[in-house]
């Protein structure tokens, strides 16, 4: 079974594929847009049940805010579910992540609000996965 360290690894290394997207699966001490970092979900003791996990990850993508119209299409295309850039069909073309025994699909999609794009300085939203094992 892999660990929840080798799953972040396997998404970030599966994000990097997206045309340039840079991916962390830690967060970085310094963020150069466009970027994708992997934060790790609320895990409980549910999450290890029955012989196999289900990890919950959010994957937070985010783009330059040079001008509103740029950045946010910027982020439509790895928000959409066709095309060179789509985080949706990156995942869904690798659900093992490289890892035996995996399974990785996004379920959801958010816009990150206001104050996170205030408080970061990028426009960006959050790809919420899980990854079952």
């Amino acid at each position: 079974m892999a660990t929840v360290a080798e799953i972040a690894s396997g998404i970030a290394d599966v994000a990097e594929n997206v045309i340039g997207l840079r991916a962390f699966d830690y967060v970085p001490d310094s963020i150069n847009p466009p970027a994708a970092i992997l934060i790790l979900g609320e895990i409980t003791e549910e999450t290890f049940g029955y012989g196999s996990m289900e990890v919950p990850f959010d994957l937070v993508v985010l783009v330059s805010r040079t001008t509103a119209r740029v950045g946010q299409g910027s982020l439509y295309e790895y928000a959409s579910h066709t095309g060179d850039k789509s985080l949706w069909l990156a995942i869904a073309n690798n659900k093992s992540l490289g890892l035996a025994g995996v399974n990785a699909r996004i379920v959801r999609y958010r816009p990150l609000g206001i104050e996170e794009i205030a408080a970061y300085g990028y426009f960006g939203g959050a790809f919420e996965m899980i990854v079952t094992t």
